[in-house]
This record gives structure tokens, sequence and C-alpha cells, in this order.
């Protein structure tokens, strides 16, 4: 029982507390399942220094969407002062990199299953309070 409570308290700590992500995680962790036996890897939580590798200008984007949650293409451009040229290139990279997600009415968020991870990366340089 207390190997099975640290392991529910790795999810959490790994998910943020997110239910989405912590199931996403629970069933990407499942290395084997013999007949009542369920065999899995502790998750790690990843790490988040590799947003400051990212240019200034995706980092900044990123902090738009955390702050906004969701927003329209449109507005983002009047809160960005980008072109709309420039815009789409930065998106288009922060989508390729799974980290922003973009729907049919061009609202943009971040993706949910790393929202968490973008948040505390942000934080952790002083972008975010």
């Amino acid at each position: 029982p207390w190997r099975q409570a640290r392991l529910f308290t790795r999810y959490f700590d790994f998910s943020g507390g997110l239910v989405a992500v912590a199931l996403r995680a629970w069933l990407s962790h499942i290395e084997k399942v013999d007949g009542n036996t369920l065999r899995m890897r502790w998750p790690r939580r990843p790490r988040t220094d590799g947003l400051e590798s990212l240019r200034v200008e995706l980092r900044a984007l990123l902090v738009q969407l955390v702050v906004h949650k969701q927003v329209g293409l449109r507005r983002l451009e009047r809160i960005s002062g980008l072109t709309p040229a420039r815009l789409e290139d930065e998106l288009g990279a922060l989508v390729r990199m799974g980290l922003v997600r973009r729907d049919a009415r061009d609202v943009l968020h971040v993706d949910r299953f790393v929202a968490h991870l973008v948040t505390d990366g942000l934080r952790a340089q002083g972008m975010l309070a």
C-alpha cells in the first residue's frame, strides 16, 4: 500500500495535479500487463530548462498564451505587435514543437498536456509571476 501511495503521489507531482495529464502519463508508463499484474515505470518530471533555449520572441508568445489561456489570432497580433506574417512564422514553430495548439477558428492555446511544464519553465526564468 505504501509503494502504491508513493506511485500515485509521483503521478500527481508529475502532472501538476491535472487529471488528464496524469491519466495520459499513467497509460504511457505501462510496460507490461500480465494477468492481474500491471508493471509500470515510475514517472519523472521532465526538465523545463529547455525553454531557455527558445528565442525570446517565442517565449514572449508563450507568456501571452499562458496569461490569456485562449486567444484569437487577430487579438494576438494586436497584443504582440508582430506583423501577421511574422506571427504566423513564430506560431508555426511553436505548433511544430507541440507547445501550442490552434483550432479551426484560429483560437490558440498552450497544449493542455504541457501547459503546466511551460508555466513552470517560464516562472523559473522570471517571465511569469
